[in-house]
């Protein structure tokens, strides 16, 4: 784009407000680092040969948290503030403008600078045409709009999952984001205009230090759980923790309503906020060398916006031409680093989702037979019993004979050995739509969809005979299997555990009648014995 300023050059003067000495000269569109004064700075800007151009205002950058008076001929006076909702100034956002109406075309500018509590200003002015300041002004909100949409889009975001997910690694985003928004919405004026909000713009202070306090806190707490410092940099996490502490600490007790100790521990607390950055951005790296991809997507994310805050604080000391485009700048990086700390948080939401499947199959697979758990076996069945109409499921309750002789003679390994190739006969012989578990010791369960007792009873026997085909290498000799299965078809309205305890019977009668065989027990009540004698006498 084109300059839009005016070419007529103008001086400038300045001094502290009812001093009595010498004006300091400097270049206006330079700007000019003022020094902190409790009566404020008086600044009076000399008129172009050719006078004050008509259509034009009066631009100023720099002017961070300042208040700027222009005093006109007829003793009215044209306030100046970025975060003054009620201001008749013209909207620049970072370029705000004081519209040369009612003042002598050929006759100095006399304007004060109010007194300030925090870092004095270093305004720059330029003269701009005002059809050309009013289309700049357009074209910046459209761009903060979009910047700031991006960021409460993944704020929403962030609380959502944080509620669906139950994990606090949201939530710390959250607050970091929501505090950062705080801050871009009174550094930039957005708070003012277009929001007019009314209590966030007349107290950017009493909002900006808690805001910024509370984004560098959750910033290092998120940092903490979203590169998994506990197990990747635990060096690190500790020294983050320390710094957390530090900072909510020296900064809550500089929010306390006394001036002395406010001045005391502004420095300390200065000083703790510049050293977050480059702290937060060794950790993520240092997780990153340890394999944390999220580490990684911390850096990617958080050193361009560290250095352009960085860049911007630098600038903001001297003023100058450069400012406003820094702090557009800083906006669209923070609205980047929105985007991709949320790409992050996607990728961390599947690593939990991942670890989570991992734990439940865990939860629901025996870890010798690879078979369901007794827990996930009795979950199932009760599913398959409630969708299927009885008698149209059956179980068969498998149990290994003379397993403790098998132990005695060959060993545990052999022992281990023989469940894993029984378990791998009973996945051999059934549906995908079956079930088959380890229901304790060297007992197993096959549950059997959609069949009769002839079907039932024709897949036990398969299973029998397939398992007395086996033979087993095992110590000094060759290791043959049989087993006693009893079969148990579901009766109407029958549960999980009284089937069971049918099937499990009619393998005790199996047993005993004489091993290696198919018992079946089709009808509920049988009697028999129960599940806790039957485990203690199996063998």
């Amino acid at each position: 784009m084109a300059s839009t300023a005016c070419a007529a050059e103008f001086g400038g003067r300045w001094r502290p407000v009812g001093g009595d000495g010498a004006w300091t000269r400097f270049d206006p569109e330079s700007g000019a680092r003022l020094p902190r004064s409790a009566t404020g700075i008086a600044i009076v800007l000399e008129p172009p040969r050719t006078g004050w151009p008509p259509g034009h205002v009066l631009e100023v950058r720099g002017l961070g948290f300042g208040t700027l008076a222009l005093h006109r001929p007829d003793g009215s006076d044209l306030r100046l503030h970025p975060l003054d909702v009620d201001a008749r100034a013209w909207r620049g956002h970072g370029r705000l403008g004081l519209p040369l109406e009612r003042v002598d075309a050929h006759a100095p500018l006399e304007l004060t600078l109010a007194p300030l509590r925090s870092l004095p200003p270093a305004p720059a002015f330029a003269l701009v045409a005002a059809d050309a300041f009013a289309a700049r002004d357009a074209a910046w909100l459209a761009w903060a709009s979009a910047c700031f949409g991006v960021m409460l889009a993944m704020l929403v975001m962030a609380l959502v999952f944080a509620v669906l997910l139950r994990d606090a690694t949201f939530l710390w985003y959250a607050l970091y984001l929501g505090g950062y928004l705080v801050i871009q919405l009174l550094e930039t004026g957005y708070a003012a205009h277009p929001l007019h909000w009314r209590l966030l713009a007349e107290a950017p202070f009493a909002w900006g230090r808690p805001a910024t306090l509370l984004s560098l806190v959750a910033a290092t707490a998120f940092l903490i759980r979203f590169a998994d410092l506990r197990e990747r940099a635990p060096g690190m996490r500790r020294a983050l923790q320390a710094y957390m502490l530090a900072v909510a600490a020296f900064g809550a007790a500089a929010l306390l309503p006394f001036e002395t100790v406010v001045r005391q521990l502004g420095l300390v607390v200065n000083l703790l906020l510049v050293a977050g950055g480059p702290l937060l951005l060794a950790a993520a790296v240092r997780a990153w060398r340890r394999g944390a991809a999220t580490g990684a997507i911390f850096a990617l994310g958080w050193t361009p916006l560290l250095v352009a805050t960085a860049l911007d604080s630098a600038q903001a000391f001297a003023g100058g031409a450069a400012q406003a485009r820094l702090g557009d700048a800083v906006l669209g990086l923070a609205a980047f680093e929105a985007l991709v700390f949320s790409a992050g948080l996607a990728v961390h939401a599947g690593a939990m989702r991942r670890q989570r499947d991992l734990a439940r199959r865990l939860a629901d697979t025996d870890g010798l037979t690879g078979l369901l758990s007794r827990r996930a076996l009795l979950e199932r069945l009760e599913a398959l019993l409630a969708a299927a109409p009885a008698p149209g499921v059956a179980v068969l309750f498998v149990d290994l004979d003379d397993f403790k002789r098998i132990n005695d003679r060959f060993g545990h390994a052999a022992g281990d050995l023989a469940l894993r190739r029984v378990a791998d006969v009973l996945r051999a012989s059934l549906r995908a739509a079956d079930l088959a578990g380890r229901y304790g010791g060297e007992e197993l369960v096959a549950c059997i969809a959609a069949t009769d007792a002839p079907g039932a009873e024709a897949v036990a026997e398969r299973i029998r005979a397939r398992v007395e085909a086996l033979v087993l290498p095992a110590p000094n000799a060759a290791m043959h299997l049989t087993v006693s299965i009893g079969v148990g078809l579901a009766a109407p309205g029958e549960g999980a555990e009284a089937l069971l305890a049918r099937a499990d019977s009619a393998m005790y009668a199996a047993k005993a009648g004489g091993r290696n065989r198919v018992q079946p027990m089709r009808t509920a009540g049988v009697s028999g014995p129960g599940l806790d004698t039957g485990r203690a006498a199996s063998g």
